[in-house]
């Protein structure tokens, strides 16, 4: 009933006056079919390099996985590990206001707690008042400590 026409891919065509390289095994620096230079980054080349070790030595998958895991490793220790005890911190920090603090919210609006409800607090400004979500506030303001000669 109905006949499948071949669909058909234009091919790109080098021009003739770009040298071509022949017997080379790795490039890290080559010219694509646009005229561009495309630089294979060192992970790449590294794992071209184990899976070329895995085929002719015939270890197991673990020395192309290898590298895959020493990047997850590193993800987890320099960018997870980091952002927990940020939010852990931050958590502890929100738990620990209470009426009375001096606060600095992250647009660096200064107040004091004056209430609190379930996910905000009101911020008295000196003559106004402003309701702001508790996430909101960056940090305590720590009052100026006292000096031990006044009380001498």
């Amino acid at each position: 009933m109905f006949q499948r026409h071949p669909t058909t891919i234009p091919a790109f065509r080098r021009e003739q006056s770009e040298p071509q390289v022949s017997n080379a095994k790795y490039r890290t620096l080559r010219t694509d079919p646009h005229g561009g230079i495309v630089v294979i980054s060192a992970l790449t080349t590294a794992l071209v390099i184990a899976t070329e070790a895995e085929s002719t030595s015939g270890s197991s998958a673990l020395a192309f996985l290898f590298p895959f895991i020493i990047l997850g490793a590193l993800f987890y220790i320099f960018i997870l590990m980091p952002q927990r005890r940020r939010q852990k911190k931050a958590k502890e920090m929100q738990a620990a206001m209470s009426i009375g603090d001096e606060v600095r919210t992250i647009g660096g609006i200064v107040g004091t707690i004056v209430g609190e409800d379930d996910e905000t607090f009101t911020l008295d400004l000196g003559g106004s008042t402003m309701r702001v979500v508790k996430r909101a506030v960056a940090e305590m303001m720590r009052p100026p400590e006292p000096d031990g000669d006044a009380n001498s």
